[in-house]
C-alpha cells in the first residue's frame, strides 16, 4: 500500500498539487512546482514557499570603536506558516531534487525564531567578533532518514519529534527560498 502512495507522489510532482486517496490522485491545480510536500496520511500538502532576506546586525561598539560583534541571519516575513502540523506526528516529506543529486547534502531542516513582536521569523547563520573570530552555522539542523522514491524525488522521515514552533526546509543549498511549516 505504501508503494502505491510513493508512486502517486512521484506522479504528483510531474503534474501539480495532489491529493492522494484510495483510488489514486486528485489534482487540485494545473502546475504547482513545489519542491517539498508534507505527507499527511493520504494527503500531500505543499509547504509554504517564502523568499528569504539576509539581515546583518552589528553591536553599537562596532560602530563606535570598530570592535564588537556582527550577526548574520536569514529572515522570513510573517507570524507563522499557513501549513500547520500537529505535535506528536511522525513527520514525512517528499522532496524533489535535481536528478542525480545526493538528497542528504542539499536538504536542511531547522527551527526558526520569532522576532520583533512576531513580525518575522529568523535563524542566525553566522557571527563575527573582533576577539573570538568567526562562528559559522549557528542553526541546529534536524536529523532525518532518506529513501529514494523516483528520479530526483526522495522520501524524508524525521528522526526526532519536533517541538512547537516554526520550521524551514531549504533545498539544493539554495538559501533564497525557504519551504515553511509550523508545529502546533
Amino acid at each position: 500500500m505504501k508503494t502505491i502512495y510513493l508512486v502517486a507522489a512521484i506522479i504528483a510532482f510531474s503534474f501539480g498539487s495532489p491529493r492522494v486517496n484510495g483510488q489514486g490522485i486528485e489534482l487540485t491545480t494545473a502546475n504547482d512546482n513545489r519542491d517539498v510536500l508534507y505527507v499527511d496520511g493520504e494527503h500531500l500538502k505543499p509547504l509554504e514557499g517564502q523568499k528569504v532576506y539576509i539581515r546583518t546586525k552589528a553591536s553599537l561598539s562596532m560602530y563606535i570603536l570598530g570592535m564588537g560583534t556582527v550577526r548574520i541571519s536569514y529572515v522570513v516575513p510573517g507570524i507563522q506558516s499557513p501549513t500547520r502540523i500537529q505535535t506528536g506526528e511522525k513527520l514525512k516529506f517528499i522532496v524533489k531534487t535535481l536528478p542525480g543529486a545526493d538528497p542528504c547534502q542539499p536538504v536542511s531542516i531547522f527551527k526558526l525564531t520569532p522576532e520583533c513582536d512576531n513580525l518575522y521569523r529568523s535563524v542566525e547563520t553566522r557571527k563575527f567578533s573582533t576577539f573570538s573570530g568567526n562562528t559559522d552555522a549557528m542553526m541546529e539542523t534536524v536529523p532525518y532518514k532518506v529513501k529514494k522514491c523516483g528520479n530526483g524525488s526522495y522520501w524524508i522521515e524525521l528522526q526526532s519529534q519536533l517541538t512547537r514552533g516554526e520550521y524551514a526546509i531549504t533545498m539544493k543549498g539554495d538559501k533564497k527560498i525557504f519551504n515553511l511549516f509550523g508545529i502546533d
